[in-house]
């Protein structure tokens, strides 16, 4: 089975379906290895036989940030996502710009901060923190595009677990 993406006049994904490799040549396998066209253009095809007038580009699901999830070789950057964008020029798949400050990464074909967040995390005894990007902050001042963000930490975490006789194992601490 091999997956499509339908792409409007503006190259957006509208939509991802899936197509059994024998339509993809077409039920003419003959015709296939005869007309040494690849097996995307006849799944093409087929599908613009059901939904004339349409656009389609295959994608594969086992492609992400640029990388095959088994280790073969991606194919068009990332699984195509509705509401998506096809790189006609790159031939790559992407997901639509998040903010207007971040710039697309042409390694991984994924969205990034303008900036990496600053490297210090920290926890008190009842709340972690973190830095979290915000683009409001970032429209006021370029260099102060990351804000500290707290989350409260879960109520067994907060008790006494001296006084309990069991401490959490190192797998349940691994959960948080």
């Amino acid at each position: 089975m091999s997956h499509y993406a339908q792409l409007d006049e503006n190259n957006i994904v509208t939509q991802v379906l899936l197509v059994n490799e024998e339509k993809e040549k077409d039920d003419r396998f003959f015709l296939f290895r005869l007309s040494k066209k690849s097996p995307e253009y006849f799944g093409v095809k087929f599908l613009q036989k059901l939904f004339p007038n349409t656009r389609w580009k295959k994608t594969c699901s086992r492609t992400f940030l640029n990388e095959h999830l088994d280790k073969g070789v991606p194919f068009r950057g990332n699984y195509a996502a509705i509401g998506g964008i096809y790189d006609e020029e790159n031939d790559v798949f992407y997901l639509a710009q998040p903010e207007p400050s971040f710039v697309l990464d042409q390694n991984t074909w994924s969205w990034k901060e303008p900036y990496l967040p600053p490297s210090d995390r920290w926890e008190d005894e009842e709340n972690w923190y973190f830095w979290q990007w915000s683009e409001e902050s970032y429209n006021q001042d370029k260099e102060k595009g990351y804000v500290l963000k707290s989350v409260k930490k879960p109520d067994w975490m907060l008790e006494d677990f001296e006084d309990s006789g069991c401490p959490p194992t190192e797998d349940e601490l691994k959960l948080l």
